[in-house]
């Protein structure tokens, strides 16, 4: 009974508390015997005390409960874990000179070029002449090259291009002439061969990006 008693007191207390424009705030109080009462001041001296806040235009109340704090910079976070864009990077080429001709170069992926048996009338030896070499001619000699024990023997010899690596802007200019020349063979191509053209145009202008 005396339970029931003191809970009708309980709800009459939140009831005038709720339909007070001004009080906004209340309390439950609990004094050493264990008995309850709720009250707009705050506890005597001694009583275990709860604040309890009002809702806007509700009878009913409840505990005023921390806010959680978000974990900080998730946004950032997040966007910071999203993958970047990798910058490519130039070819490496190398500036060769024909030992056949020094006066010529050409651009290789390599800096050692495969030897090639070139005339030794070429390389301007004396005695030698082209009209004197007859046998073997010389792309006979390249699919079967002979076993020369003497540099002189058969009228051929063996030379390998000289090569230096390649300035960016000869890199640049290449990489630009490659990109020229895929494009033009995109724009005339059928729309079956497109598709590793298109993927060669797009390597190539990431290269450029970078020049």
């Amino acid at each position: 009974m005396r339970r029931a008693l003191r809970a009708c007191l309980a709800l009459l207390v939140l009831a005038s508390l709720g339909t007070a424009a001004r009080a906004q705030q209340a309390y439950r109080c609990t004094d050493a015997r264990g008995r309850v009462a709720y009250q707009d001041r705050p506890c005597a001296s001694g009583q275990r005390q709860q604040a309890l806040r009002l809702e806007d235009g509700a009878g009913s109340a409840t505990a005023s409960v921390p806010a959680p704090v978000a974990a900080p910079r998730a946004a950032a976070a997040t966007a910071d874990a999203a993958p970047r864009p990798v910058a490519a990077t130039l070819p490496q080429l190398y500036v060769c000179a024909q030992a056949s001709d020094p006066g010529k170069t050409y651009l290789s992926a390599t800096p050692e070029p495969a030897p090639y048996l070139v005339p030794l009338g070429v390389l301007g030896i004396p005695g030698r002449g082209l009209g004197a070499m007859v046998q073997p001619s010389a792309p006979e000699a390249n699919r079967h090259p002979p076993v020369v024990h003497d540099r002189l023997a058969g009228g051929y010899t063996w030379v390998q291009d000289a090569c230096r690596p390649a300035t960016r802007t000869e890199i640049c200019a290449e990489v630009q002439r490659r990109y020229d020349a895929n494009h033009r063979a995109l724009r005339t191509a059928f729309p079956s061969d497109r598709p590793p053209l298109e993927r060669r145009e797009a390597e190539l202008r990431a290269q450029l990006d970078a020049c």
